[in-house]
């Protein structure tokens, strides 16, 4: 704003300087300011009063959903070799209208422009965005990715389709915890007898399985 924006009538015998304390806003700002308008004839000669600027506005929040890609599993996580490959990635948001978005990955790749990407992560990524609205307005959040390998190879390095499960036994001698190949079509039911939530809790990929950072092949 200038001091013409909220000068009512400011006046003397000769010309004045008007200044005010505070000529600019932002979407930090918004709510009711007390700016002080200071009116400086030639002589030095000052006389000072305020006046309220209202912003308006709104200001947007961003979160993205939870997701679980297979049932009984670690949520937001993505197992190769076994269930969807990708997912989508759903936002709420408010604050405001005319929403716009960007996405980018932590590889630097720009992903979408619009709510809810589809995403197909081969190694753990962080998903950020960035909303925007019709005042100007941005929010930012993230999500983190988790990618599992989950694909049983043989000896040989080579992989035939089949999927790793750490199987979790409970014995005289307390868990032992054993890694085995099964078919694909057979993990759900095993791990709807054995998964998360039952006394095994077993899991998809090596016993040992960490996020993947790189290319497997």
């Amino acid at each position: 704003i200038t001091p013409d924006d909220i000068d009512g009538g400011s006046f003397d015998n000769c010309n004045l300087k008007l200044e005010i304390d505070k000529n600019s806003f932002t979407c930090d700002d918004i709510g009711d300011h007390i700016v002080t308008l200071t009116a400086t004839d030639p002589s030095g000669n000052s006389s000072s009063n305020t006046a309220t600027v209202t912003v308006l506005g709104d200001v947007p929040t961003i979160t993205i959903a939870d997701f679980t890609a297979v049932q009984t599993q670690n949520t937001n996580t993505i197992y190769l070799g076994f269930g969807s490959q990708s997912t989508t990635l759903n936002t709420v948001t408010t604050g405001g209208s005319g929403f716009t978005y960007e996405w980018t990955a932590s590889s630097g790749e720009i992903v979408d422009n619009v709510a809810n990407p589809t995403v197909s992560p081969t190694v753990s990524t962080t998903y950020s965005v960035t909303v925007t609205n019709s005042n100007g307005c941005t929010a930012s959040t993230t999500l983190d990715v988790c990618v599992i390998d989950a694909r049983a190879y043989d000896k040989k390095g080579r992989y035939k389709g089949k999927v790793l499960v750490c199987h979790h036994t409970n014995g005289k001698k307390g868990t032992k915890h054993v890694q085995i190949s099964i078919s694909p079509n057979a993990v759900m039911q095993h791990l709807s007898n054995h998964g998360v939530g039952t006394d095994h809790a077993d899991s998809l990929g090596t016993c040992n399985a960490e996020c993947v950072e790189q290319e497997v092949y």
